[in-house]
């Protein structure tokens, strides 16, 4: 049964009154906050509850995303509830209660049955680029997209959580930040976004990152443009050669050199996205059946 929550609000700052919340296992744990299931009693709708861990920093970051999703909700009261709804600030604790994201992350997914064959990951991709510009367009530069942040709701619309470090560029995760966003030199705000966006469908796609870390010598390879010998080093290991297509919008949006990477406008224009794409009900269906993989317990790493 699909949830509503458009009109669901809490007038008391007793979250306790009201709901019962399940704290023995947590839907998922962070850098700086831990988010429960809850429950609210009279129509039985189920959120998920953030609560920030103890020091200082995380509680700064919920407040940070707080002040975000109030933002975006003034912005565009119609068009944002394709992210992740703010509903209620409770002041005293500053808890977050928001949309519980059912059917988990893209993480999840990855984990359970490994990468996407390309139609599929372009559908993804697409979506997944709607929302960071749905962002963008709401001045809001996300600085930590990854696909934890990538979850998915009751129906499998996609949609991106944790803007606790939204706008602030010191929060990232290494292996998803941009060279200049680890240096403190960004120039570009959005292309941050960028970077992040182009390891996220490499893995959707290859099933790996590009590199695992800044010294290795795939990174390397990235950093000096020599991107004929990264993908021969790819096919030498045994792994998936994809589309030229592919190929070309990877070295666009993971250049180390921010004035030769993407902006978020020319992506769109990608010969990539003009290739066989599935329509959204295929790829809900594809993603439903890896997440039922999940739900038996077969792993595929």
């Amino acid at each position: 049964m699909s949830q509503n929550y458009a009109n669901f609000q809490i007038k008391d700052a007793q979250i306790e009154k009201f709901f019962d919340t399940l704290k023995k296992e947590p839907l998922g744990s962070g850098r700086n906050s831990i988010v429960y299931l809850t429950q609210h009693r009279h129509s039985s709708v189920y959120f998920a509850l953030k609560e920030p861990r103890k020091d200082q920093l995380s509680q700064q970051s919920i407040i940070n995303e707080i002040n975000i999703f109030i933002k975006l909700w003034q912005n565009n009261n119609q068009e944002f509830p394709r992210c992740v709804p703010y509903m209620e600030k409770f002041s005293e604790t500053h808890q977050i209660l928001m949309e519980y994201m059912k059917n988990g992350s893209l993480l999840d997914i990855l984990l359970t049955s490994g990468k996407f064959a390309e139609k599929f990951a372009r559908t993804i991709a697409i979506n997944l680029y709607n929302q960071i510009g749905l962002l963008h367009r709401n001045g809001v530069v996300h600085f930590d997209l990854k696909p934890d942040n990538i979850m998915f709701n009751e129906n499998m619309m996609l949609k991106i959580c944790d803007l606790g470090y939204a706008n602030q560029p010191l929060g990232f995760t290494q292996g998803y930040a941009s060279p200049e966003q680890i240096q403190n030199k960004i120039i570009d705000a959005g292309k941050c976004d960028v970077f992040a966006y182009g390891v996220i469908l490499f893995i959707i796609v290859m099933g790996f990152p590009p590199f695992q870390h800044y010294q290795d010598n795939w990174y390397k390879m990235i950093s000096n443009q020599q991107w004929d010998q990264f993908w021969s080093k790819i096919k030498e290991n045994g792994k998936p050669d994809p589309s030229g297509e592919f190929k070309d919008l990877i070295t666009k949006l993971i250049a180390v050199d921010v004035n030769k990477r993407y902006s978020m406008q020319n992506i769109s224009t990608a010969a990539w996205f003009c290739l066989e794409k599935v329509s959204d009900q295929e790829c809900t269906l594809e993603l439903l059946k890896r997440i039922n993989l999940r739900n038996v317990g077969y792993y595929k790493y």
